[in-house]
Formats: C-alpha cells, sequence, structure tokens
C-alpha cells in the first residue's frame, strides 16, 4: 500500500513565538481567524486513511499547546481507528507548565509523543533556555519516564525513509514510557534554514536551478507531508505560500508563479495513480523544490530577535 511516513496535520496557526521562517507562516499569521475546522481535520485524516498507510502523525500548528481541545479531540480520533501509530505533538515548550496536568492526561491516555524543541538555545541568555529544560523536565518525572537513546527515534519514527540525509541525534533527550514508546523527545535547535530569499526588503525564491541540491540540501521538511483542508502537499512552505506572498505584497511577482501553480494531491478526487505518484515522489525532489537554497549557505542561527519578534505577539 502507498504510504506516509509523517504526515503533518495541520492544526492552527496561533503562536506565543514569531520564528523567522517559520514554513507555517506563524511568524506572521498570528491568530486562529485562518485556522481550519476540527470537522475538515478530521475528514483530511479519514481521506488520508483512504489512500496511505500513515506511519506517525504530527499534529502541527502554530503553538500545539494553544490547541489542548483540538489535541484531544482529534488524537481520540486517530485512536479509534490505528491503536499503534505514532502521534507526535511538536512544541516549542512554553506552555508546558501552564498546561501541565491536562498534558499529562492527553499524553498518558493517548499515548502521545511530546517533540519539544528549544528555540532559546542559541541565545546568549541562557534564562528562557533553562527554564524550558526544567518545565520539559517536570513533565518527565510526572509521567515517569526513563530515559532512552537516539536510536529509538530511528527505529521508532524515522525508519525506512528513503535517501535520509539527517544528523545524529546524540546530543538530545529523549524519554520513554514503561512500554519503551517514546514520550518525550527533548532537541535543541541552534540554527534554522531559510526558506525564501530577501531583495530589496521583499521575499523571493532562491530559483536555485538545481532541484535536487534544494532537497538535499535545502529542505527544512524532506521527510514531512502536509496536510490541509483535504489536500497533501509536498512541504507546509509549499502550502502556506499564497498567504506568505499576500502579506508581504508580492503575491503577483512574476519569480513566485511557478510556486504557486504547484498543484497538492486532493484527496477527495485524486486517482489511484495520482496517489501512487505522490507515495513514489515524496522523498525526492520536484521542479518546486528549487523554491529553497541548494546549500547550507542560508541557516541561520537562532537569536532573540529572529525569534521573539514582541511586536508581533
Amino acid at each position: 500500500m502507498n504510504s506516509i511516513k509523517i504526515l503533518d496535520v495541520f492544526i492552527g496557526n496561533k503562536c506565543n513565538l514569531s520564528c523567522l521562517h517559520c514554513d507555517t507562516r506563524s511568524d506572521i499569521i498570528k491568530t486562529k481567524t485562518n485556522d481550519p475546522s476540527i470537522e475538515s481535520i478530521k475528514q483530511g485524516i479519514s481521506l488520508s486513511r483512504k489512500h496511505f498507510h500513515i506511519d506517525n502523525y504530527s499534529l502541527l500548528g502554530g503553538e500545539a499547546l494553544f490547541y489542548m481541545d483540538r489535541l484531544e479531540e482529534i488524537s481520540k480520533f486517530i485512536r479509534e481507528v490505528d491503536q499503534d501509530t505514532n502521534i507526535l505533538i511538536p512544541t516549542n515548550g512554553k506552555m508546558i507548565d501552564r498546561t501541565l496536568d491536562k498534558l499529562t492526561d492527553l499524553i498518558t491516555r493517548y499515548d502521545l509523543t511530546l517533540v519539544v524543541c528549544d528555540h532559546f538555545s542559541a541565545f546568549e541568555d541562557t534564562t528562557l533556555s533553562d527554564e524550558l529544560k526544567k518545565s520539559t523536565h517536570n513533565l518527565i518525572n510526572k509521567l515517569g519516564l526513563t530515559k532512552g537513546s537516539s536510536n529509538d527515534f530511528f527505529d521508532q519514527v524515522l525508519y525506512d525513509i528513503p535517501s535520509l540525509n539527517i544528523n545524529s541525534f546524540d546530543e538530545e533527550e529523549i524519554y520513554l514510557n514503561d512500554q519503551g514508546r517514546i514520550t518525550v523527545f527533548f532537541k535543541s535547535q541552534d540554527e534554522f534554514q531559510a526558506n525564501y530569499n530577501t531583495v530589496n526588503g521583499k521575499p523571493k525564491p532562491f530559483m536555485t536551478g538545481d532541484s535536487k541540491g534544494s532537497y538535499s540540501d535545502g529542505c527544512c521538511s524532506t521527510f514531512c507531508t502536509f496536510l490541509r483542508d483535504g489536500k497533501l502537499y509536498k512541504c507546509a512552505s509549499l502550502a502556506t505560500l499564497p498567504q506568505f506572498l499576500k502579506h508581504h505584497g508580492v503575491y503577483d511577482d512574476p519569480d513566485w508563479q511557478k510556486y504557486l501553480a504547484y498543484q497538492p494531491l486532493d484527496l477527495a478526487t485524486c486517482s489511484d495513480k495520482e496517489v501512487t505518484d505522490f507515495s513514489n515522489n515524496k522523498y525526492k525532489e520536484s521542479s518546486v523544490c528549487d523554491m529553497c537554497p541548494n546549500d547550507k549557505s542560508y541557516m541561520f542561527r537562532r537569536t532573540p530577535e529572529k525569534v521573539i519578534r514582541l511586536q508581533n505577539v
């Protein structure tokens, strides 16, 4: 059967950070106004399962912990049809203490994996990073977890991905429940990859002409498939591109038209061949991949002004 390794289920844009080059554009879309409905999210999951075997679900914001009710409803919905799949909850962790009791209950009841990304780890002032580590360990202790290894994450989540090129997780922290399932994965995020260029103050595609290089060396979503409004996209950056360009007033820029013309897989109308083609080409470059850079020179270090822009929060 056609399969998807990690299905990013988009649940909403609201976020308490403003990370530059956020691929779901939660640095510029700050409210819940454009969030999908619960019904459309469930329908998208059902349609995805109809056409693909889903190895892992990732309930993705925005900041997921702003959406505790949605996390519960969607997790329950998935568990009713699939007891064994991994359900990942990516979070920046700032709201762990505020949601500790309910979060503990959700993780335990639906066997969730919380993926905590420390966006503050590169800051010279370690206060925010230290606070995040403390609150994460409060959760770990409350859940009674034991420490695992990077091999657990590869074995349980990232196994059997063609052409996967990813650094080791040796310096990350992975914690397991009594059944050996990953329950908390804590990772530092010192750097991030730019997903657009800036020319005269306006966003531009890189247009590298090297789609293979852009996919292998400039993509921040090589193994995730983005689900939004019943459609599957190769990456979140393509799915959220129209809103991003309208925000910056460059929707009609000729350089962006190739990427705006990208056609996602419409799960409600797709043919069997289209499903198979999507599955077969997921871990390969496509012509639109050259929107992103084709080398690591556009990696940038996370600093407060690139993560916490208070005027946008």
